[in-house]
């Protein structure tokens, strides 16, 4: 029995504990464009987002975009994982 709640009290922790609220995916997202703007010389912004997103999530998002190269940059081509998450530079 004690086995048994502790997996449903685990389970029920671990999913919260693996989403950034919508505050901190926006933060996180916004310094990414932040630095990616600063490095390729660029003033994109980004619409925000109004859902809780997983972490490895946005994680993969964050770091594909610091590896992009300027050019794709420029021109709008996101990795795939940030296509996955809905986000939109203007």
């Amino acid at each position: 029995m004690f086995l048994l709640g502790s997996f449903f009290l685990n389970a029920c922790t671990t999913q919260k504990d693996n989403q950034y609220s919508i505050e901190e995916a926006n933060i996180k997202l916004l310094s990414m464009v932040i630095l990616k703007n600063s490095e390729c010389n660029t003033n994109k912004q980004m619409e925000l987002i109004y859902f809780p997103i997983d972490k490895k999530q946005i994680d993969l998002c964050f770091y594909e975009v610091y590896f992009l190269d300027c050019n794709k940059w420029n021109n709008n081509l996101l990795p795939e994982s940030c296509k996955f998450l809905n986000i939109q530079l203007k």
